[in-house]
Order: C-alpha cells, then sequence, then structure tokens
C-alpha cells in the first residue's frame, strides 16, 4: 500500500445508479481510509450540491472523489474548472453509463474502482469550456441531444444502458435537420444539418463513440457534422465507426480548439448529458486542466 496522502473529498450522490450507493459506503471506505490521512464525505440531497461542494473544499483538498453518475461528474467538473488550485479528481462508477470513467479506463464493479484509485497512476485531461459551463465528455445537438430527450426513465431504470438503444432507434426514425454555422478556427461552416458532436471522450451513451481516434489528452477536439437523415445513411454510419466505410458527402470530420456555433433561433445543446445551455455558444479547449485517476494499461 502506497503511504498516506492528504485529505480526500468524496461527494456521493445517493440517487444515482439504482439509488444503493449509500450501502456501497461499507464496501470501499477502508481502502480509501487507507490511502487518505482525512476522508470527508458529502451526500448530494439536490441538484447542484456536488458543484457548490466542489467549489467550497476544491481548493482544500488533495483529491476529489466522485461516487455517482455522469450527472454527478458534470457537476464536479463545472465545480472544479474554475479554481485555480484544482484537485485530482476520480470516479467511483455509480451511475447508468458512466461515460468518461470508461474513457479513462476505470473498471465498472466499484471495488476494483476504489483499488485504481489506490494505486493513484494520474493523467492529464482536456476540459472544454462552453461559455460559462465546462464539459470533459462531448457537446451535441440535433440527433445526439435528441436521443437524451427522447429516454424513457422507465427504461432506463430497467434496462440500464439499453435505454440509450432503444432511444436511439426512435430518435433515427424521427431525426429533424437544423441550420446552424459553426466557425472552427477561423474556417466557418454553414450547413444543414441532423447532428453537429463535439468530442473528447470515447463513450456516449455507454456505448463506444463514432469518433475515430478521439483522445482526452491530445490538446484538440473532435467535431463531426452529420448532414444526411437518410435512416438506412445513419444506421450504417452508426456502425461503421466513420472512415472504416466513405461518408465524406454527408458527414464532415474536422478537429479544433476555438468553436464558435450560431442558429438562427437559440437551439437547445446537450453537453455531457445535461442540458444547460443553448446557441449562441463558443467553446475553448483547456489542454491538461484536469488531473486525474485513470488506469495506466487503458
Amino acid at each position: 500500500m502506497e503511504n498516506q496522502t492528504d485529505q480526500a473529498l468524496v461527494i456521493i450522490n445517493p440517487q444515482a445508479g439504482n439509488g444503493n450507493l449509500v450501502n456501497s459506503l461499507k464496501d470501499i471506505l477502508p481502502d480509501l481510509s487507507m490511502k487518505y490521512n482525512d476522508l470527508k464525505i458529502l451526500h448530494t440531497k439536490k441538484e447542484g450540491d456536488a458543484k457548490e461542494f466542489c467549489r467550497q473544499y476544491g481548493e482544500h483538498v488533495s483529491t476529489v472523489i466522485v461516487f455517482g453518475g455522469d450527472g454527478t461528474v458534470f457537476e464536479c467538473t463545472n465545480g472544479l474548472a474554475p479554481l485555480r488550485k484544482r484537485p485530482t479528481l476520480a470516479i467511483i462508477p455509480g451511475g447508468t453509463c458512466n461515460d468518461f470513467s470508461r474513457t479513462l479506463g476505470i473498471p465498472q464493479n466499484i471495488k476494483q474502482a476504489v483499488q485504481t484509485i489506490v494505486q493513484g497512476y494520474t493523467a492529464h485531461v482536456d476540459v472544454a469550456q462552453a461559455n460559462e459551463h465546462y464539459f470533459l465528455n462531448f457537446l451535441g445537438m440535433g440527433l445526439v441531444e435528441e436521443v437524451s430527450n427522447n429516454i424513457d426513465p422507465n427504461e432506463k431504470s430497467l434496462f440500464g444502458k439499453l435505454g440509450y438503444y432503444l432511444s436511439t432507434i426512435r430518435t433515427l426514425k424521427e431525426a429533424d435537420t437544423f441550420n446552424v454555422s459553426v466557425t472552427i478556427d477561423g474556417q466557418q461552416y454553414n450547413e444543414k444539418l441532423v447532428m453537429l458532436l463535439i468530442g473528447n471522450g470515447e463513450y456516449i451513451g455507454g456505448m463506444s463513440s463514432f469518433i475515430p481516434n478521439v483522445s482526452y489528452n491530445d490538446g484538440i477536439l473532435d467535431i463531426l457534422m452529420v448532414k444526411n437523415t437518410d435512416l438506412q445513411t445513419l444506421k450504417e454510419f452508426f456502425s461503421s465507426r466513420i472512415f472504416n466505410q466513405e461518408f465524406s458527402e454527408n458527414i464532415i470530420h474536422v478537429q479544433g480548439t476555438l468553436i464558435d456555433i450560431q442558429t438562427p433561433q437559440p437551439h437547445s445543446i446537450d453537453t455531457d448529458g445535461e442540458h444547460v445551455l443553448k446557441t449562441p455558444c463558443k467553446i475553448k479547449l483547456l489542454p491538461g486542466h484536469f488531473q486525474m485517476i485513470a488506469n495506466p494499461i487503458s
């Protein structure tokens, strides 16, 4: 076991996943207590609590450990990113999809995830700022945002990740286009799209991302613009891993660090599964902004 380090803050969302995370504390606290000299545990009770906990304590602990789902990770990201002195961020996956923990190679078994934290390997992680918010994993408009909106809560509760697959099938049948102007590092694109996706992580909705070679620490964002609404084309697109087949007429793939999104009317935006933004939206990448616990063999 490594030497004990400074204080760690554990933020637990009791409502995440199947709602039984509190019962799992007894399985994870012994190992964490051997790793950290001082362990502070805070339970969220309402939306915004995790963000406020990070703002209040983030500069005074060495590590913030998120025990919850993607929504809790998003809140902690937004609480920690503005801080001048930022602690190491760790995730114990406790939600339905746990997308960014998968990107980092964190085991989805809770006890194994804790062992990864105890081992202490860290990686620098890029963070993107979108207006006054921050995201780790993705920003989406159109199809990807509609899939999130169309998830049936009962299906999500019963089937977990399968609920996202079912929502995708429903949404593909009803995909609408939207007009958008996207400026990427000074290059402007005026398009009618069925989906705009800006990726930093490897998973969306628990599914392996269809953006080729996307990386959380390469200092660049991947932008995907999908123009065609034909159902068969989209099915091929989702199953192809892109660019293994030729979709150049209907799909634009660009990389950049400064992105400006404009639409004729305000259009809703999905950031890491949360709906807190509308256009217009300015995005900039903050390379290596976070240090996060990761699996060295991922």
